[in-house]
């Protein structure tokens, strides 16, 4: 059992790994390459909800369920995250396991595979809210022209994100972002990984993989994607999709359980995903 989950984590990891962090009330501090970019993102974070209606949301609190082509384990977690610190706990009842970030440290209860558990730590929260990171101090947004994704005839417009430091915020070094030129909503992203618990040497990234967003839905406001299909690796121009992931039971004004941030006897910190982000500082 502990090697099909395994393999069912590794796949989804390499599939669908990011953990930015993100905090509400934002300050917009991105820099833009020339005007049209910034047009171009401003129209799709209004088209999302605009700053505004992120600024009343108290927390994220939902359900995650991810299935792997040809595995037949799911993955499945219960998270929450604060917005205006990046602090959240993670709880993964088929593991039996839970994940917890403070805001300076990242620990584990019960993690049975090797892998970083720090990886997880945002992990869905950050493509849900990749609209709103556009706007963080430090990130660098630059029109790179048009860009298709599978199964579908669209030009997109694509802006690359990149960043002025490793940080929690990625765990490569770039995020493309593919914009329908209509409704000016977010419909894929492109990113690599770079994160030693994955990618054993940094100049060596693992990617281009690929995230479609395939059915948004309204949530006070805000726009937020609820299910999307993942490409990974080389394999962006196949009809059908390496993994699907959803999003249920998704509130936005959940209370946020400080006990969980109390590190109990027996957690294990994670240290190899946090020497990864010191190194950025």
């Amino acid at each position: 059992m502990q090697h099909s989950v395994t393999g069912a984590i590794v796949a989804g990891l390499q599939l669908a790994l990011a953990s930015p962090l993100v905090s509400a009330q934002i300050t917009p501090g991105a820099e833009y390459a020339d005007p049209q970019t910034r047009t171009i993102v401003e129209e799709m974070v209004a088209a999302h909800g605009g700053i505004e209606a992120w600024d009343r949301v108290e927390s994220f609190s939902y359900m995650f369920f991810t299935r792997n082509s040809g595995n037949p384990e799911p993955w499945l977690s219960c998270e929450t995250v604060e917005p205006r610190s990046g602090r959240a706990y993670l709880d993964w009842p088929v593991l039996d396991a839970s994940i917890v970030w403070d805001g300076s440290t990242v620990w584990s209860v019960g993690w049975p595979v090797t892998l970083p558990p720090g990886f997880f730590s945002r992990l869905t929260y950050s493509f849900i809210t990749l609209p709103w990171q556009t706007q963080q101090p430090g990130v660098r947004l630059e029109t790179t022209g048009t860009g298709r994704i599978p199964n579908n005839e669209t030009d997109f417009v694509t802006v690359q994100m990149t960043f002025d430091r490793q940080t929690p915020s990625s765990p490569g070094n770039y995020y493309q972002l593919y914009i329908d030129p209509g409704s000016h909503l977010l419909r894929a992203v492109e990113f690599n990984i770079t994160h030693p618990g994955l990618a054993a040497n940094p100049d060596q990234p693992l990617g281009p993989n690929l995230h479609v967003f395939e059915e948004h839905r309204e949530f006070d406001g805000l726009i937020l994607p609820v299910f999307y299909v993942s490409y990974g690796f080389n394999q962006r121009n196949a009809s059908t999709s390496n993994a699907v992931h959803y999003v249920f039971d998704l509130s936005l004004h959940e209370p946020f359980d400080e006990t969980r941030m109390e590190r109990p006897r027996g957690a294990v910190v994670d240290h190899v995903t946090l020497g990864f982000w010191e190194e950025g500082r």
